[in-house]
Order: structure tokens, then C-alpha cells, then sequence
């Protein structure tokens, strides 16, 4: 079954003004074929299926610099199998070291301090951006969160870039070599088989990459919350926000896999090899329910993001002081979106503080 869309509205979709109603329509189509070819995946009990389905594979793109090809591959977020397993351990176990409601707290602290400092209206997204990543850099152990936080970003320019848009190679090779140089060495029990432990340099990219995770979603959820704040009448509750953000305006819009082998998803089939689009934006904001995906935002099967309640505490404490100078959007100006592919984030978030 084919839809005769355009070839770039898929990909642009998450920086318009308002995706969900295209959602809502390809989720009553089913699943379909997109004009390029890729599958459109969209209601929840397909999202669900494909998600954990062990044959649905990530793939690894590549941005044509060899270092930066080399960790990527070696990240959980790009792995499969028992690679996938092996390395996503590393972020399960480093995140299970962290109390959520002492990063929400620090987080809070930092962005009072930074938003304190400024004059007159302030735009949320550079907070938005830098306390989240350095907090957590902080609490995993980094040397220099505030140098982290800087070349996470960079290192973000390349791995998720604007549309057409990369930073340059060489700076963000040379970003990732910084922040392999100050993640901590960690140290764990033997395993039982040589081969089920990481490396060092595995384990360190891979807290890396939860640095990388969290800086550009992170942000996109502070976001989604404050405006959130902006259409709802208070008083508001900073954690109850980011929750319903999650629901209603999810910074992660879609997720992309690959068949490893044929497989059915809803009435359809697919062939090995064929691209799947798995609009998690859309399972979130299907009024029937999410199919049994906790939180279609952050992932569903063997690749669900094991940092949600990190996140959602980050990004509390962040909304939870922006709070607090009562700031409003100025009426009537619209807010305009990164170019993105899959991350719905605002270029900007100008507020201005009451008289």
C-alpha cells in the first residue's frame, strides 16, 4: 500500500508547527509504504511489534571520518545482538549508580544560578542544553563537566545533525577524543566468559554516549514542558509536566530500523532489508493508548533508552526554575523548530520575565 507524499516531508516533519495531525492520519492508515520506499509504522501495536522484534536491526550509519565510524559502532545505541547487549549494560549499571531526584535537584540549582545572571528576556534552550549533560557528566564521574558539555555538543553536530547540516568532522573527532580522555575508568566483577566484558575504551564510549543521548532529547523535553506550562493554566508542577511533555510533545519523534529478515507488521509484510520508520511521536499521542509501550518516547524492546527517569529528573529541574521567574512566551510569535530529522527541538525559547 503506497502514499503519494513528498520526498522530504517524513524528514521535515518533526520541525513543523504541528506534526500530529499527519500522525494521526498515517496511524489510521496502517502501515505503509512511503514514497522513497521506507515503511511508515505508526499505531501502537505495530510500533511495539517492530520495536521488539529481535530481527529489527539499528544498522550504523556512518559519517565518513574513521574515528568517529569506529566509536559510533561500538556504541549501544548502534549495536545489535550480543554487542548490543554487552554495551548497553555499561549505561544500565552507570545509571543505576544515580539517585534521579539528586540530579533533578542539581539541575534545578544550576539553572536558577544561570537564568539568575541574565537580564531581561532569556532564551531557555542554551540552559535547556548545557545543565542536563553537565549534571549528569558530573554525577557519572567526568572529568571537567563543563568541558563535556561543550564537546558532547560538538560530538552531537556530527552523530545528530541538522538536516544537511553536519559540524565538521575533524572538530568533532577531535571533541570525542576530550571526552574519552576524561571519562572515568570503571571497574567491574569478572565476567564468567572473557568475551561477555567490555573493554575499557568500550566502556568509556559508551558512557560517552550517554552524554551524547542526553544533551539534544534532554533539551527538547525542557522545552515541550515549558510550552506545555505556557497553553495550561497553573499553578504547574515541574515534574507532572515533563511527564505529560513526554506524552503530548515527545522530543525523540521516530526511530528508525532495518529488516534483518522478512516480518509481518500489521497487515502487511516486509522483505529483509526493507527501512522501517517507527514513529514513536505517534504511538505516544494515540488517544486509544500506547498498545503496552510504557513510554513510546523513550524506546520500547531490547533497545528502550535505559535513562528515562534521569532524563525526565534532568529535565524537571531544569523547567522547575524557569518556573520560577513566572517568564512567558511573547504572544502571537511562533516558535520555530531545528531542522531535524527525528528530534523536534526549538531553535529558540524566548521568554520574557513580568514587569
Amino acid at each position: 500500500m503506497s502514499r503519494a507524499y513528498g520526498p522530504t516531508v517524513l524528514d521535515d516533519l518533526a520541525a513543523s508547527p504541528d506534526p500530529y495531525p499527519v500522525y494521526a492520519a498515517w496511524r489510521a492508515a496502517g502501515t505503509h509504504r512511503y514514497g522513497d520506499g521506507r515503511w511508515i509504522v505508526a499505531r501502537p501495536d505495530n510500533v511495539a511489534a517492530v520495536l521488539g522484534d529481535a530481527g529489527s536491526l539499528v544498522g550504523c550509519p556512518r559519517t565518513g571520518d574513521h574515528r568517529l565510524d569506529a566509536a559510533r559502532a561500538v556504541m549501544a545505541r548502534w549495536s545489535d545482538g550480543p554487542d548490543h547487549g554487552r554495551r548497553r549494560a555499561v549505561a544500565v549499571d552507570a545509571l543505576a549508580t544515580l539517585d534521579p531526584a539528586d540530579l533533578g535537584r542539581r539541575a534545578e540549582a544550576r539553572s536558577e544560578r544561570l537564568l539568575a545572571a541574565t537580564m531581561g528576556p532569556f532564551d531557555v534552550m542554551p540552559v535547556a542544553r548545557r545543565v542536563p549533560v553537565t549534571v549528569l557528566a558530573r554525577a557519572l564521574g567526568f572529568a571537567d563537566p563543563d568541558a563535556c558539555a561543550r564537546a558532547a555538543g560538538t560530538v552531537a553536530s556530527v552523530l545528530a545533525p541538522l538536516r544537511a547540516e553536519p559540524g565538521p568532522l575533524d572538530h568533532a573527532a577531535d571533541a570525542l577524543a576530550e571526552l574519552l580522555a576524561g571519562a572515568p575508568v570503571t571497574t567491574a566483577a569478572p565476567p564468567t566468559q572473557a568475551d561477555q566484558a567490555p573493554d575499557d575504551i568500550e566502556r568509556r564510549l559508551n558512557l560517552v554516549a550517554l552524554l551524547h543521548q542526553a544533551l539534544d532529547a534532554t533539551a527538547g523535553l525542557v522545552a515541550s514542558a515549558v510550552l506545555l506550562a505556557q497553553r495550561t493554566p497553573g499553578p504547574h508542577d515541574a515534574t507532572a509536566l515533563v511527564r505529560a511533555a513526554v506524552v503530548s510533545d515527545p522530543p525523540v519523534q521516530h526511530t528508525v530500523r532495518v529488516a534483518g529478515a522478512a516480518q509481518r507488521v500489521g497487515s502487511v509484510t516486509v522483505a529483509q532489508g526493507d527501512r522501517l520508520v517507527v514513529l514513536l511521536a505517534a504511538a505516544a499521542t494515540d488517544p486509544s493508548g500506547t498498545g503496552g509501550i510504557e513510554a513510546p518516547a523513550f524506546g520500547h524492546g531490547p533497545h528502550r533508552c535505559p535513562g528515562q527517569a534521569a532524563a525526565e529528573a534532568l529535565a524537571a529541574g531544569v523547567v522547575a526554575a524557569v518556573l520560577r521567574f513566572g517568564a512567558r512566551c511573547e504572544p502571537g510569535v511562533p516558535v520555530v523548530y531545528e531542522r531535524r530529522a527525528n528530534l523536534r527541538i526549538p531553535a529558540s525559547l524566548l521568554l520574557h520575565r513580568p514587569p
